[in-house]
């Protein structure tokens, strides 16, 4: 299937964010991540002509809780259950950086914003009910990323022959989550001033709740600026007036991407 192509772009995992993290579900997590990225790293290792790109998609959990540091590609990998896996993840592929003809990008991924699944309609839910608002005490650093921007950097990842390695994709503006809280209020003329409790979320999600929803995170991505890659998304309140208001959100359903 591969014989021809001229890339690969490895998208492979389940959602990390659905649900509590059993036994069964790290199980599965880390099963669709690892055995399409082992089963592809093989193939291309054997082709005698492989695709001359490889992109592995990968996440900013990579980094675990940054506290109020800037994440850049330089940062050490975290501690707990998601920075293992996503460093598990990004090894499985590694061998292929050394194989002459092939340029393998891993591209870290800040939490995807989209009308269509991820943070967004989870976020969004309690505002529409007038009870929005911060998630523990609001002082974590949230890191995002449009989905049309994650398109785009990946058809720029793809053609961009300097582009090799490590990339982070994440906005250039990234907030407290109690100042996301308002700019949701805000755009959807919602009040935002209720609290989610740590321990609340704690009971209820488990270990996912300290490693996503409470974690800091303010990962930064001038290496793929550097590259020359600009986004149509940088600051948060106009990304989420994309996706929340009413004529936006249509359009933006609507529209076709192009390289």
């Amino acid at each position: 299937l591969l014989a021809g192509a001229d890339a690969v772009v490895n998208l492979t995992g389940q959602g990390i964010a659905g649900r509590r993290w059993t036994p069964e579900r790290r199980q599965l997590l880390r099963q669709s991540r690892l055995v399409p990225a082992r089963t592809l790293t093989d193939v291309l290792r054997s082709m005698p002509t492989p695709p001359r790109v490889f992109i592995q998609i990968s996440a900013s959990g990579y980094y675990g809780q940054g506290g109020e540091t800037e994440l850049t590609e330089e940062a050490p990998g975290g501690r707990g259950f998601l920075a293992a896996l996503v460093a598990d993840w990004e090894e499985v592929s590694a061998p292929l950086a050394g194989i002459s003809g092939i340029r393998r990008v891993v591209a870290r991924l800040a939490p995807v914003w989209s009308n269509h699944g991820g943070a967004i309609p989870r976020l969004v839910f309690p505002f529409r009910f007038g009870l929005g608002g911060r998630l523990g005490d609001g002082s974590q650093w949230t890191s995002w990323i449009h989905l049309d921007d994650v398109a785009r950097a990946l058809i720029h990842l793809l053609v961009e022959p300097q582009a090799l390695g490590v990339f982070n994709l994440a906005a250039p503006e990234t907030v407290r989550n109690r100042d996301l809280a308002r700019a949701i209020g805000r755009v959807l003329h919602r009040p935002a001033w209720l609290t989610v409790p740590a321990a609340l979320l704690r009971l209820e999600m488990g270990e996912l709740a300290d490693e996503m929803l409470l974690a800091s995170q303010r990962v930064k991505s001038d290496r793929l600026r550097q590259t020359g890659f600009a986004f149509a998304y940088p600051a948060v309140e106009p990304a989420l007036r994309s996706l929340l208001t009413s004529g936006s959100a249509q359009a933006h359903s609507s529209m076709k991407m192009a390289p």
